[in-house]
Parts: C-alpha cells; structure tokens; sequence
C-alpha cells in the first residue's frame, strides 16, 4: 500500500520530533500494510483533548468531533459553562466524547459505558491524562442501557451504526478497527433502537440525548416505533450531510 505524503509527514513530526529514527522506519512499513496513521501515532486530538488509542478503540472521526462541541455549546446554552451537570458517554470506546465535555464544562461529571475490556482500559488512561480530577469520571464496562443509571443531564453516543453486509466500508476500516464498534444488525439501527428505547428514563426532565449515525440513516430513525416519544431534531455535520440528532 501506499504512504501518502501526509502521513508520512504527519508521522514524522507528531511521533518523532522530525528525526528519522529506525522506529520510523518501521512504522512506515506497518502504514504500507494498511494500519491507520492514528494507531501507528498512538493518540489523536479531540477538541482540547489528547486521546490515546494504544488498546485499539474506535478511531475518534472528525464528524464525531464536530457534533461534540455543537451539542456542548447547546448544553452551555440552556446551562451555563459552570453547572453541576451529569453525562454519560455511550459506547464510549476511547472516551474522547465525554473526556473533552469534562474538559469543557470544569463542574461536571460523566459516566462513561463500554462492552469492551479494552475500550474501558482506554477511557481510564485518557481520563488519567486529560482530567485533573478523576473522580468526577467513572467507567463501567457492560451493554450501555443496560449500566445506565442517571439521572443525566445529557447522553452522548456514537453507538454501530453500520449494517452488517454493507461492502463499502474501507478495507482499513474492516480490517483494523474494532468490529463491535462498528457494526450492528437491523441494517445498521439495532442500538440506536435500543437507545430511544430507553434513554428517556434515564435523564433528568429537559435532559438531552445526542446520538451519531449513518449516512442515509435519518428516514429509518424517523420511522422507528421507539422515536415516537422524542421530539428529534436531525443536524448536518461540518459537511452539511445529516449525521446526528438532538432528542428530548
């Protein structure tokens, strides 16, 4: 495979200071193979956030980016900057969504849920290395309705999305990403049902629930039975292409 000259930059000056050292070397040829330039770095910005990815969790997009700090300007809004609020972070995987709302609202709290033993070893290093005060994060590992508690005053998720036989995805993608963070049954929606099934009584009254999804996504969701109890708000990204929306 091919090394586009950004990356190779990228790798270069982000891992080795602009020295090519033989570890560069050899993270050049794990980039010809295929492996994303995030993992071969080790960590990816997310707003003010530094977010490791040494145990392989979702690659943080910046579509996922964008929306955060949309729905954290919303939530300023209708909150303040400096309110006691209460989060949870939703097949959270390297916990970038909800490390940098801490970051952005100093007072607040957030819990972070995700089925994987990995992802929830890297949210607990990124929380080690972003939050001065750790104890206003806790991690719990388990199916995300399932562990949610609240009440919250908001519900961040970027859960699978991607139906199971869709061949389009990259093939780095397939290949090196984690597959349960990826896909889902029900072409794509099964734990985006599940969550308007049940994050409703999870929040406090006027609480908010700020989900990612497919492209093409928006009709399916709008039909589902489960968001008959919402009033959705469907959002573009920064390419004005309907990824995400604002329930409550």
């Amino acid at each position: 495979m091919e090394i586009s000259p950004r990356d190779a930059h990228w790798l270069l000056t982000e891992k080795y200071f602009g020295i090519k050292t033989p570890d560069y070397f050899h993270d050049l040829e794990r980039l010809t193979r295929g492996e994303p330039i995030a993992y071969v770095i080790g960590w990816i910005p997310f707003l003010r956030a530094r977010i490791k990815l040494d145990h392989r969790p979702l690659i943080p997009r910046p579509e996922t980016e964008y929306w955060s700090e949309v729905a954290f300007k919303l939530l300023t809004q209708k909150h303040g900057h400096i309110a006691n609020l209460s989060f949870a972070d939703c097949y959270a995987g390297s916990g970038c969504i909800g490390v940098a709302a801490l970051l952005y609202f100093p007072k607040a709290r957030c819990t972070f849920i995700d089925i994987g033993s990995d992802e929830c070893a890297q949210i607990e290093e990124n929380i080690k290395i972003n939050i001065t005060h750790a104890e206003r994060a806790t991690v719990l590992l388990g199916d995300s309705c399932s562990m949610l508690a609240g009440p919250y005053d908001a519900i961040f998720a970027n859960p699978p999305y991607i139906a199971e036989n869709d061949t389009t995805v990259e093939k780095s993608v397939r290949d090196w990403e984690p597959q349960r963070a990826l896909f889902a049954s029900q072409d794509g929606l099964e734990e985006i049902r599940k969550l308007l099934g049940c994050a409703k009584d999870h929040l406090r009254p006027g609480g908010s629930l700020f989900c990612e999804f497919g492209l093409g996504q928006e009709t399916h969701i709008r039909e589902l039975p489960e968001a008959a109890q919402w009033n959705i708000e469907f959002l573009p990204d920064q390419y004005g292409v309907i990824r995400w929306f604002h329930a409550n």
